[in-house]
């Protein structure tokens, strides 16, 4: 796997783009069911399924 290197401005925004994420389904998800915790914020497992598809987008992986 080749390595992208990212300028410390890219990587801050990568940053603040998967914590907006984060941020985002962790607050919508109302779900009840098996709990998810990401950085202290928690969300359901179909949630976190969901933003796992967004992360894809802004991981590549």
């Amino acid at each position: 796997m080749e390595r992208i290197k990212l300028s410390i401005g890219e990587m801050q925004e990568r940053k603040n783009r998967i914590i907006g994420l984060i941020n985002k389904y962790s607050e919508n998800c109302d779900h009840d069911g098996m709990m998810m915790m990401f950085d202290d914020k928690a969300m359901c497992i179909e949630c976190a399924k969901a933003m796992r598809k967004d992360l894809f987008n802004i991981t590549g992986h």
